[in-house]
Formats: C-alpha cells, sequence, structure tokens
C-alpha cells in the first residue's frame, strides 16, 4: 500500500471576524461552464468536504479548513453530481491564517446551482504550485457553511465499481470505510465515503481502494489523497 502524508494538527479553530475573503487569481473566460449536454467524467478525486445538516446552501460563498503552510496558491475544482456544471478557479492564501476561512464564488449561475442539494455540488481543495499538476496536491476539507462540530467528513468519488476507504492509524491497524453507491444522476461523481469525525484522530494514511475485474482477475486499484487535518 502506498504511504500517504496525513498530518494531524491539533487545535481549535475559528473564523476570524471582520476578515476579508480572499481575492481569486486572474480568471480566463471558461473557469466556470454549464452544459445543457451533459458530458463524461474523467476524474477519480471530485470533493472532500465537511458534512452539514442543511441541505441548502450559498453558492457564492464557501469555507476551506486552511492549515499552518508556505503555499500560497489555493487551487478549487466544483462539480454538480449531474455533470452540468463544473468550475476550477484559484486563490493566494499567502496572506492567511490558519483555520476555517471564508471564499468568494465569482459564479454567474447562482440561480441554477441553488436548485442543489449542497451535497450534489461538490468541493475539492488543494493546496498546489500548480493547479494543472495532481500527483503533488495535497487535499484540504472544504465546506458550503462554517461548521464548527461536524459530525462527518466526505469524499466523493467517481468510480463505478466497489470502492472502500482506508484509514491507516499511527500504530499502524487500519480502519476500513465502506464507499455507498449514490443515486441517479451520478455523472461527475458517484461513490461518497465517509468517515466520522470522532475517528479521524491519529489517522497517518488514507488509501481509496477500487475492486476491479472479475472473478481470479479481481484485484485492487490505490488512489493516492494526500491530505492536511485539523482536530475538530
Amino acid at each position: 500500500m502506498k504511504n500517504l502524508s496525513l498530518i494531524c494538527c491539533f487545535f481549535s479553530f475559528l473564523l476570524l471576524a471582520g476578515q476579508t475573503s480572499p481575492k481569486e487569481s486572474a480568471l480566463d473566460d471558461n473557469w466556470e461552464q454549464w452544459q445543457d449536454k451533459v458530458p463524461v467524467s474523467g476524474h477519480i478525486r471530485v470533493g472532500f468536504m465537511l458534512d452539514q445538516n442543511e441541505t441548502t446552501f450559498n453558492p457564492s460563498e464557501f469555507y476551506v479548513l486552511i492549515p499552518d503552510t508556505n503555499e500560497e496558491n489555493l487551487c478549487v475544482e466544483l462539480s454538480s453530481k449531474d455533470g452540468r456544471y463544473s468550475a476550477n478557479i484559484n486563490y493566494d492564501i499567502s496572506e492567511l491564517k490558519q483555520g476555517m476561512q471564508l471564499f468568494t464564488l465569482p459564479t454567474k449561475y447562482k440561480s441554477e446551482l441553488s436548485n442543489y442539494r449542497y451535497d450534489e455540488v461538490v468541493i475539492l481543495s488543494s493546496l498546489n504550485k500548480d493547479c494543472d499538476e495532481d500527483e503533488s496536491k495535497t487535499y484540504l476539507l472544504s465546506g458550503w457553511l462554517n461548521t464548527e462540530r461536524p459530525q462527518s467528513i466526505s469524499v466523493y468519488l467517481n468510480l463505478s465499481v466497489p470502492t472502500s476507504l482506508v484509514a491507516v492509524k499511527e500504530d499502524g491497524t487500519e480502519v476500513r470505510y465502506k464507499c455507498e453507491t449514490l443515486d441517479f444522476p451520478k455523472v461527475a461523481f458517484s461513490k461518497r465515503c465517509q468517515i466520522p469525525v470522532k475517528e479521524t484522530e491519529n489517522i497517518e494514511n488514507l488509501v481509496v481502494q477500487a475492486r476491479v475485474g472479475r472473478g481470479s482477475r479481481t484485484h485492487n486499484m490505490e488512489y493516492e489523497m494526500p491530505v492536511k487535518l485539523i482536530k475538530f
């Protein structure tokens, strides 16, 4: 099993009152898209989010749990479950402190997105110098609300085969979480893997395992997802 770097920092966080939302980097004309003809998505990792009780959300803003980091670039991808909406936007976080931070999303599709549930439009935030490069990304928790006491976190994946999420503890023990298959439509993502927040302590590694093949030829495909977690 490939080793993943998972750093758990133990401190509480607060949203800084009155702090200005970080400014997005220069946007090109195609930073977000709405398509009536639904495409076929090919990305495996689609979302890494805090769960919330409310089903509604404000598409004009979101939150990211920022760790103590020297990275200055936050890469954000958004995807609707039915594949109609997608967006890629970057933010300069060089002046931000650690904690839950508010980001503004300058979308022109607010009315369309307001028709979705919060878990039908997911966010994938990561730290990387080059947002087009997947190999060196470190993923951060995002959410549509500033949830101070979340009960669980979710990983959203685009996989059609049986899938599980393996958490490796510091003492070497492993905890396996079965990923549920979501209802239709499921174009951009089809699996959801939930971990209770109370079980995230002392996690060293996470591995997405997908069972592929048939009969005696079945084997696990593993997908790395390095993350930085903060204890709630």
